[in-house]
């Protein structure tokens, strides 16, 4: 947006040709976003033990400055070669780049876009914050979104003797539940047995594990694309 002098007077962000397909694979010796593994590197627990909520926020969150566990122990975070989103690749560092550096570097650029307070809470608390947000604010927890995309891509199915996805184990899933903030029934179903329209009836269809993976890594893409909008949304009204 420019004035009659020719100056800018405005603008506005806009998501372009988001790659989301990258959450959920990559090709040969490329990583993932990069953010993912600047959230596991040394400095995310440091970052946490200096920053405490607005005064308005803070019986909220319940929040204790004396005693902030690890934020990577809240989003139940260890290293990128434990997550499949990350490890099909074979590439997790990039030469001479710090992940721990560049998170440092995320953080302000978040701090300069007026997205702050992103990641003090204990994951069981979103629900109550979240209720409180009327319109997307920065104490949308983005990093345990971030992290709930992790633990959605090591949810593993095995068909059964109908031939039909059941989950290999539910840890994954209800850490991915928690961080979000919805119950894990209803995520295990909303991937194994979605609800489809045929006609003009809704209808319940068990998926095989091709389709539940298929189902997973969905989601997955879709809730990278809600959260780049997020910041979108935010940057341009702030």
């Amino acid at each position: 947006q420019f004035n009659h002098g020719g100056q800018i007077a405005g603008a506005n962000t806009i998501i372009y040709l988001l790659e989301k397909s990258r959450v959920v694979s990559q090709a040969k010796s490329e990583r993932n976003f990069h953010i993912f593994y600047q959230i596991m590197s040394e400095s995310m627990s440091e970052e946490l033990k200096v920053r405490t909520p607005p005064s308005n926020l803070r019986k909220k969150l319940a929040f204790s400055s004396s005693s902030s566990p690890k934020f990577t122990e809240k989003l139940h975070l260890t290293k990128p070669s434990a997550y499949h989103f990350l490890n099909q690749s074979g590439c997790e560092k990039v030469p001479g780049v710090s992940d721990a550096k560049e998170l440092e570097h995320s953080i302000k650029a978040l701090d300069i876009m007026q997205v702050r307070f992103l990641f003090l809470a204990a994951a069981h608390l979103y629900a109550k914050i979240n209720n409180n947000i009327g319109h997307p604010r920065g104490e949308v927890l983005i990093f345990q979104v971030l992290s709930a995309i992790l633990h959605l891509g090591n949810i593993a199915f095995a068909d059964n003797q109908r031939e039909v996805a059941q989950l290999v184990d539910t840890n994954s899933l209800m850490i991915a539940a928690e961080l979000l903030g919805v119950e894990p029934e209803k995520l295990r179903l909303g991937i194994l047995c979605p609800r489809i329209k045929a006609g003009n009836e809704w209808i319940t269809k068990a998926l095989s594990t091709h389709k539940a993976m298929a189902s997973r890594d969905a989601l997955a893409k879709v809730t990278i694309t809600s959260l780049s909008l997020y910041l979108s949304y935010t940057h341009t009204h702030n």
